[in-house]
């Protein structure tokens, strides 16, 4: 949960200190899942828990966040505070804020520049225990690895995954690790392949450098059979279909239709669009 010196902080929506406490003290934000209950992580996969320690209650929970904040605003001045006034204003108008947190790295000491960039999910393999972990790719084009604070080319990163250095997907039960948060023992039930969490580390690359993602290259494919449908633009589309993640595609459409009508085309091209 990205946490900002103003007390802000991204929680599915914009809150503070006040308003996360809340939320912990009616169950809303929760700091332990039952064994024998799943943990989703997103784009990484869906874990049934065999057993789990966690670290921290609704209190300590919040003793942490807080002392986060304050490490980052000794002060604890100008802390994000909307009143209910302020709300009806933002509603009124249709403004609705983010916070969620963007990576970036400093270039240079005088006269510096923010390098931005983008960041995934996975594994670090250390010592018997899968490490939960981010991947940050920046838009000079190297990759942070979180766990270690080690800075990779995109080769030396497939490497580590396909050595298991790195992994996405776990066979059979294992220790999972959620740094300052819990030690479980799960078992995967949905996960996501190695390959395709690579494609979407080179999509994430692609898009920080401003380049076309595959995303992007299936939907520009998508309309161009819509105008022009043959049977060689279908094929285009398939080959621009399968060379996105298979855990990404249904963010090809909107939240309705994700990827269903990609799949008709492709592999239904007999059966009639609903309109």
């Amino acid at each position: 949960m990205p946490v900002f010196e103003d007390g802000s902080m991204d929680c599915w929506e914009r809150i503070n200190l006040k308003e996360l406490q809340n939320k912990l003290a009616i169950n809303k934000l929760g700091t332990s899942i039952p064994d024998g209950e799943n943990i989703n992580i997103h784009s990484l996969g869906t874990y049934a828990i065999h057993s789990a320690k966690w670290q921290h209650t609704p209190k300590t929970y919040y003793e942490y966040v807080y002392k986060n904040v304050q490490n980052m605003n000794h002060e604890m001045i100008n802390l994000f505070n909307e009143t209910k006034e302020q709300q009806r204003k933002w509603e009124a108008h249709n403004v609705a804020w983010s916070t969620g947190a963007s990576p970036y790295k400093v270039e240079g000491e005088f006269g510096y520049d923010l390098i931005d960039g983008a960041s995934t999910s996975v594994f670090y393999h250390s010592e018997g225990k899968m490490i939960l972990t981010s991947i940050v790719i920046y838009e000079d084009g190297m990759f942070f690895l979180v766990e270690t604070k080690t800075t990779h080319s995109l080769d030396e990163i497939a490497k580590m995954l396909s050595s298991g250095v790195l992994a996405s997907k776990v066979s059979g039960e294992f220790t999972m690790v959620i740094p300052d948060f819990a030690t479980l023992t799960v078992s995967g039930d949905y996960q996501t392949s190695s390959y395709s969490k690579f494609k979407e580390i080179k999509d994430l690359a692609a898009k920080v450098t401003k380049s076309k993602t595959s995303l992007e290259i299936c939907r520009e494919s998508y309309y161009h059979y819509l105008v022009h449908p043959s049977e060689i633009t279908r094929e285009s589309l398939r080959k621009a279909y399968e060379a996105v993640s298979e855990h990404q595609r249904i963010y090809l459409g909107d939240m309705d239709s994700r990827d269903t009508d990609y799949i008709r085309i492709i592999y239904n091209p007999n059966d009639k669009r609903e309109v």
